[in-house]
């Protein structure tokens, strides 16, 4: 998605002619494909280095991307709130109608969305999946606490919370303060290139930052989850016995086996709701539902074999006396074996819902 958002930023094609084919710089002989692709290469070129070194040597990346979000989530809801309370001063805009280019620096018209529209349910599939990624952060908010109990209460329900306050004032701003919403929502913040309606310095700037976010987020999401896969991949190679006679091979063979297929998919596929569409559909609910609820299965089987072990064991040694009853300090209020079978019943329709949409059964 990087470089569609560079390539969408730096291209003086109107947003009615986008296509692959369209020149990005008028007479420069440059089609938007070729930019695309060039910018591709560039972001595997700088990035993909980072797949054979270990993640903690992106700490200050992830410390600097983590600023530009929050600068990032304030600057925009402060904007479409701006373009809100200016609404009253200007004409509706009729739904079958849409602008030019949305941005702060044209003048602002009033969104007319629907209620609802169900036909977009089933390409909204593979983005709900990524607003579970929220999860992916939170062992790095419980493993340094020593004291675990009350979690819940302590810390995932506030997290949760802030998490879901984000989600409802990014997205409730967008929808009452613009009519079209691009793909990369950033993308409704880019400046005009009408010189007469350019605003002061301090605005441009702020618009330049939010055009550039999707750049600072996805070049240190990138290289830290593609570690994190390096690492696992290279684990699973270990425990096979051939594997360990080719270490130097499974050493510097694994990052490419991790880096490759994204950057090939992404040749292929340049559009944004695809991208997020398929990735997030399949690739997202594999890692977010199905193995996530095998692995918890398999260790509550496992916690449940040493449980039975150390009862016995006391037994054993408390003659007649009846045996300790083990009880895990720890066990999550969704420890009953239905939610298992939820999130699974859940990934599944998923699935199908997008295949379905894919195929336009729906």
């Amino acid at each position: 998605m990087l470089p569609v958002m560079m390539f969408s930023r730096f291209s003086n094609s109107s947003e009615a002619s986008l296509n692959e084919t369209a020149p990005c710089w008028g007479t420069a002989g440059i089609t938007r494909a070729a930019l695309y692709r060039s910018y591709l290469i560039i972001f595997a070129c700088s990035l993909g280095p980072f797949f054979f070194c270990n993640v903690t040597k992106t700490r200050w990346l992830q410390i600097g991307t983590t600023i530009a979000r929050w600068v990032s989530i304030i600057l925009m809801s402060s904007i479409a709130i701006a373009r809100i309370i200016e609404f009253p001063e200007v004409p509706r805009l009729d739904h079958h109608q849409l602008p030019t280019y949305m941005s702060l620096l044209n003048t602002p018209v009033r969104p007319n969305p629907p209620i609802a529209n169900f036909a977009k349910l089933p390409s909204a599939f593979g983005v709900c999946v990524y607003s579970f990624m929220c999860h992916h952060s939170l062992p790095g908010i419980i493993t340094p606490i020593s004291n675990k109990r009350r979690l819940f209460v302590t810390i995932m329900l506030p997290v949760y919370l802030i998490i879901f306050a984000c989600y409802l004032l990014l997205s409730g701003t967008a929808v009452a303060a613009f009519d079209y919403i691009h793909d990369l929502y950033t993308l409704n913040f880019v400046p005009t290139s009408d010189p007469s309606l350019r605003p002061g310095w301090l605005l441009l700037l702020a618009d330049y930052f939010l055009a550039l976010y999707p750049v600072f987020a996805l070049s240190s999401s990138f290289p830290v989850i593609g570690t994190t896969l390096t690492n696992n991949l290279r684990s699973l190679f270990l425990l096979l016995p051939s594997a360990r006679r080719g270490r130097l091979v499974v050493r510097w063979g694994v990052p490419f086996l991790a880096l490759v297929p994204p950057i090939l998919f992404s040749m292929a596929v340049n559009d944004v709701g695809e991208l997020v569409g398929i990735t997030g559909a399949f690739g997202g609910s594999g890692i977010m539902y199905i193995f996530p609820g095998v692995l918890v299965f398999y260790a509550r089987k496992a916690l449940m074999i040493k449980v039975q072990s150390l009862t016995l064991n006391d037994e054993s040694v408390a003659g007649d006396q009846p045996g300790v009853i083990v009880v895990n300090p720890y066990r999550s209020p969704f420890s009953h074996s239905l939610w298992l079978i939820l999130v699974i019943l859940w990934a599944i329709s998923c699935l199908f819902i997008v295949i379905l949409n894919k195929f336009s059964v729906l």
